[in-house]
């Protein structure tokens, strides 16, 4: 079955578009601040180059300025206008695993100018079902979330079928879920069988044009798609895709090219097929002996490699194929991506030919290797182009993978079952703080349109509720005020990605931010957990609070950050699901501190009669926040029937 390419739509309202800002160093010429470079984009002769420059030992080299660069077209010096140097440092190594690989229940919709977006595109549709294949795929991906630095965002993605996609993230937890999901299409390559056409190609293809033309909407950013596939066997160096043997795919193919080569997406192809690869898998299921067979199975891999190195010579990226060690090459990957340089010029040649421009980009220093991509399409002719007619339309193709963040947001959300139905009631938390004055006017009220959506893995709308809400902000934050906004969606067991946009008439901004959510089969477990509501005195202000009354004993906040003085609570509700008489409940509640050092632990047995009326019981944590000492803090509280578990984590800091 093929499945389309569908993540969330991010309309929300209008407001989910992505606002990005880089620093500008050592600029072309005068000073150039970061809406230049759209401006600069906007003539139709612009071509923008991202480079990254090595030494001798593969470590980025971060002092080069403009005039240290040579741009050639086509055997012509072009004069380099625009300038910039981005430098994202290798993450530090945290001092407690837990801070790496456990992430926060609360979504934020900070700034992301600094991350890096990385796709990583799984082919399902065209990996042959072979178990070396199938694990060295996994293990690819596995080694990209690996190499992950804290504010980088990624996202797995699959060319065939979409129902374990998950969109962008730093959870760790969820990617390595999908990585680990990933399984072959199906696809069979034969000896020849290039030539013939094949749903398994459209299915790729379409999907990675899809990712790129996503990317290529989000403007000068570090965006990279990690595209792990054994390659599709299409000829895309000719400029004349009507004497091709699939012309759709091979425009298609270009047109991909030229979105990434414009925007600055980076193509690196890793092929988990190995030293032996296509050629091998072939190799062990012919069996047939004639001359001709054996030498078209010599032949047809050549199609499939030529096109992993192709696109990645033609974006600037790199093709990691007739190798089978594969984690030194993803730790290159994030070298590279870390540090760049943005070049800008005008193209000597502004024809619309549809035809290859080749590129050399030369730096006046000895002992070090350029990476830039090669060349870059030139835009069709316009009798081409209308006979080929357009792209398809992406609409819904990993859209909206950034939220907006012009209005501060934070977002929490939990899970709770409803006696007597099937949906769980999912209560959301939206938390704003913004500035305490815009100018010398205080903020004394303020009116907030808040739109709530859930969406499948696949892009499904599974429900939505819109709320007109007026609360008076609290004025006791320092420099800020603040409020949230509780609203509730109903949703059955399942795999959920939450988005919430907010307008405000006291800024007049608006924002979005995204969060992810499972929602247990709380009728059906042994054993499950309602999410983690915290609680904490002085409260803050909160509108629409009656939507929670009858769920919980006092409102949850998205505050995680806390003083000693104050007053935190955590309340879990504990089901036991099934028809089975209840049974005992081992918990335990636990504290970690950032140097992964138990401070506090909690162990208890809830009795089987606990459960006996309504198969659930209520659980609160007084969080001792006055012994705690400065710094980031873990609470896990976790449940446990013979071998059935279920755990909640919450990361809190304390100033």
């Amino acid at each position: 079955m093929s499945f389309s390419v569908r993540l969330a739509s991010a309309s929300l309202a209008g407001v989910c578009a992505a606002t990005v800002a880089w620093q500008a160093v050592a600029p072309a010429s005068a000073a150039q601040q970061p809406g230049d470079f759209q401006r600069f984009l906007s003539r139709a002769d612009v071509v923008v180059v991202d480079v990254s420059v090595l030494d001798r030992a593969r470590q980025p080299v971060r002092d080069l300025t403009a005039s240290d660069f040579t741009i050639v077209e086509d055997g012509r010096p072009q004069a380099v206008e625009y300038f910039r140097h981005i430098d994202l440092p290798e993450p530090p190594v945290p001092p407690a695993t837990w801070m790496r690989d456990v992430a926060p229940d609360l979504a934020r919709n900070e700034e992301i100018s600094e991350r890096r977006l990385v796709v990583i595109l799984m082919d399902d549709a065209m990996i042959p079902f072979d178990v070396q294949m199938t694990s060295s795929a996994r293990q690819i991906a596995r080694d990209v979330v690996d190499r992950l630095g804290p504010k980088d965002l990624a996202a797995v993605v699959f060319t065939r079928d979409n129902r374990r996609t998950q969109n962008f993230t730093r959870d760790r937890a969820r990617l390595l879920a999908s990585i680990d999901a990933f399984e072959s299409g199906g696809y069979e390559p034969v000896p020849g069988g290039e030539r013939s056409p094949q749903p398994f190609f459209l299915d790729a293809m379409h999907t990675l044009f899809r990712a790129v033309e996503s990317l290529a909407a989000i403007p000068e950013r570090r965006k990279a798609v990690v595209y792990i596939s054994t390659g599709i066997p299409l000829l895309i160096d000719t400029p004349d895709v009507s004497r091709t043997d699939h012309p759709y795919l091979n425009w298609l193919a270009r047109q991909m090219l030229t979105r990434a080569q414009r925007s600055g997406v980076n193509i690196y192809t890793v092929d988990p097929g190995g030293l032996d690869g296509i050629r091998g898998y072939m190799l062990r299921r012919n069996r047939r002996p004639e001359t001709f067979i054996i030498e078209q199975i010599e032949r047809s891999p050549t199609f499939y490699r030529d096109f992993l190195q192709s696109i990645a010579d033609n974006t600037g990226g790199r093709a990691f194929i007739n190798t089978n060690e594969f984690t030194s090459r993803i730790g290159q990957i994030f070298r590279e991506t870390g540090s760049f340089y943005l070049l800008g010029y005008r193209s000597p040649n502004p024809r619309a030919d549809g035809r290859f421009r080749r590129l050399q980009v030369r730096v006046n220093r000895s002992g070090v290797t350029v990476n830039a991509r090669r060349g870059y399409y030139a835009p069709p002719p316009p009798e081409l182009a209308a006979r080929m007619g357009a792209p398809p339309n992406t609409d819904t193709a990993l859209a909206g993978l950034v939220p907006k963040t012009d209005l501060p947001l934070e977002l929490i959300t939990l899970p709770i079952a409803v006696p007597g139905r099937s949906e769980a009631a999912v209560i959301l938390t939206v938390g704003l703080r913004a500035p305490a004055a815009r100018g010398d006017t205080p903020i004394a009220g303020d009116a907030v349109d808040l739109l709530l959506r859930a969406f499948t893995p696949e892009g499904d709308d599974r429900g939505s509720t819109r709320l007109a809400v007026k609360v008076a902000p609290d004025q006791s934050l320092s420099g800020e005020v603040g409020y949230e906004v509780l609203g509730r969606l109903d949703l059955r067991p399942g795999r959920y990605e939450l988005r919430a946009s907010a307008a405000s008439e006291a800024w007049a901004e608006s924002g979005s931010v995204y969060g992810y959510l499972d929602v247990p089969d709380f009728a059906r477990e042994p054993v499950s957990l309602s999410g983690v509501a915290i609680g904490v005195t002085p409260a803050r202000i909160a509108g629409n609070a009656p939507v929670i009354a009858d769920l919980l004993p006092f409102v949850p906040t998205t505050q995680r950050t806390f003083t000693r003085s104050d007053g935190v609570t955590a309340y879990v509700r504990v089901y036991q699901g099934g028809s089975s008489a209840p049974a005992a409940v081992s918990l335990a509640a636990r504290v970690v501190d950032g140097h992964d050092r138990l401070v506090a632990d909690m162990p208890a047995t809830l009795s089987a009669g606990r459960f006996a009326a309504s198969r659930s019981h209520d659980f609160q944590y007084e969080i001792q926040a006055a012994s705690l000492a400065a710094g980031p803090h873990l609470l896990t509280i976790e449940v446990s029937i013979g071998r059935h578990r279920a755990r909640r984590d919450v990361r809190f800091e304390i100033q």
